[in-house]
C-alpha cells in the first residue's frame, strides 16, 4: 500500500510540475556552420563545431521540429571538386568532395560539457537532393541541455589530406516553443 502512495503522489507531482508550464513565445531560428577555404581534413577535425543554442534560466523549451539543410557543394562550385590535395611533388590536384569524404552537418546535444550527435545529413552529391526533412516526429524537451551544430567527416589521416577551396555552410533550422517554469 506505501508503495501505491508514493508512485501515486510522484505521478501527481509530475502532472502538477508539467501544468505549471506557461507558453511564453515560440522561437524559428537557423544556426549555420561555414567551414573556411582552406581547412585540411584529418584525423585531428572529425567533428568542427559550431554555435549553440541555450534555453534562458526558468525556461522549458519544446523542440517542434529540426530541418538539416546541406546543399551539394559541387553544385556551389560550377560542377567542379571542391576538394583538392597537394601531392610529394607540392602538385595541387583535384581530389573530390565533401560527400566522398561523408561530410554532414549534425544536430548536437550539449549536456553540461559532453556534445553528442542527435541527427546527421550528409552533404549532398546532387543538385536534387531532399532537403525539407523534419528529423523529429516527437517534441524534444530541453530545459538544461544546448542545441548546436557541427560539421562531421570520416576522412582519416592517409596520403593526399584533401583541402577544401571554397567556404561551404550548412544550416540547421530550428522551431521551438517556449515556456516559463
Amino acid at each position: 500500500m506505501k508503495k501505491t502512495g508514493t508512485i501515486l503522489l510522484l505521478l501527481i507531482t509530475l502532472f502538477s510540475k508539467a501544468q505549471d508550464l506557461q507558453y511564453h513565445r515560440t522561437i524559428d531560428t537557423v544556426l549555420t556552420i561555414t567551414i573556411p577555404n582552406g581547412t585540411v581534413f584529418n584525423s585531428t577535425n572529425f567533428q568542427i563545431t559550431g554555435a549553440f543554442l541555450t534555453p534562458p534560466n526558468n525556461k522549458t523549451w519544446k523542440v517542434q521540429s529540426i530541418i538539416i539543410n546541406t546543399p551539394c557543394d559541387e553544385c556551389q562550385n560550377g560542377g567542379q571538386s571542391t576538394l583538392h590535395y597537394t601531392d610529394a611533388n607540392g602538385n595541387v590536384s583535384s581530389w573530390g568532395n565533401l560527400y566522398s569524404i561523408s561530410g554532414a552537418i549534425s544536430v548536437m546535444l550539449r549536456n553540461n560539457s559532453n556534445d553528442i550527435g542527435l541527427f546527421k545529413r550528409q552533404v549532398a552529391s546532387n543538385l536534387n537532393h531532399e532537403q525539407g526533412t523534419n528529423y523529429i516526429t516527437s517534441p524534444l524537451w530541453l530545459s538544461q541541455s544546448q542545441l548546436g551544430i557541427a560539421f562531421t567527416h570520416t576522412y582519416g589521416t592517409q596520403a593526399n589530406t584533401p583541402f577544401l577551396i571554397m567556404d561551404y555552410t550548412g544550416k540547421i533550422h530550428f522551431s521551438i516553443l517556449e515556456f516559463k517554469n
